[in-house]
């Protein structure tokens, strides 16, 4: 919701409620389609599903359960499954890339944390100007930027994070996070210091 007024690539999604049906959700997002929940992270909470009948069996379930937990449903990208781009932010600039690629061809998700393995990826002109939109739309400081391949847009925004684990990044690119981020916590005082001395 953030994103869209910018005019930022992003998959189709859908916030759930309960009127949410699995023909409206089919009709809009098509199959398979990806859902959700809000809280996730680490790969958890996230599911492709293929058929309306499992469709409608996890939206029946969900509303069982009096529908607790905040779920979205996303188009499929089918050209990046299993395959993704984390964009590191700090200090509200991009400053590495990792591609991360599923640990079986089957498999659709990629994160390091479920197994997934990673490796250093140029941080190319394309990629630099959609993560600086949405650095911009987000007033994003320190976090993560995910980026799915598009055979439309090259490249479209999955979702921004704003507390992204670090390990992954670090063991295929050029970067102490932890040190970074003090020394983006150190010069913001520094800054505040001297303004207030101003």
């Amino acid at each position: 919701q953030l994103l869209a007024p910018y005019g930022i690539p992003m998959p189709k999604t859908i916030l759930l409620n309960h009127a949410t049906t699995t023909e409206f959700l089919v009709e809009r997002l098509g199959l398979p389609v990806v859902v959700k929940i809000l809280s996730g992270s680490k790969g958890k909470g996230v599911a492709l599903i293929s058929s309306e009948k499992e469709l409608d069996n996890l939206l029946h379930m969900w509303m069982a359960g009096g529908a607790q937990e905040e779920l979205i449903a996303q188009e499929f990208i089918a050209e990046s499954k299993g395959r993704d781009l984390r964009v590191r932010v700090i200090d509200h600039r991009p400053v590495v890339c990792m591609q991360r690629k599923s640990r079986d061809a089957e498999g659709f998700k990629s994160n390091f944390s479920a197994g997934g393995s990673v490796e250093a990826y140029p941080l190319d002109d394309a990629i630099r100007a959609l993560s600086e939109k949405v650095i911009d739309a987000l007033g994003l400081c320190v976090g993560g930027i995910d980026l799915l391949f598009s055979e439309t847009h090259g490249h479209v925004v999955c979702e921004a994070n704003s507390v992204p684990g670090f390990q992954g990044i670090e063991s295929c690119c050029d970067i102490n996070v932890p040190m970074a981020l003090l020394q983006c916590v150190a010069r913001k005082v520094i800054a505040e210091k001297k303004a207030s001395h101003a």
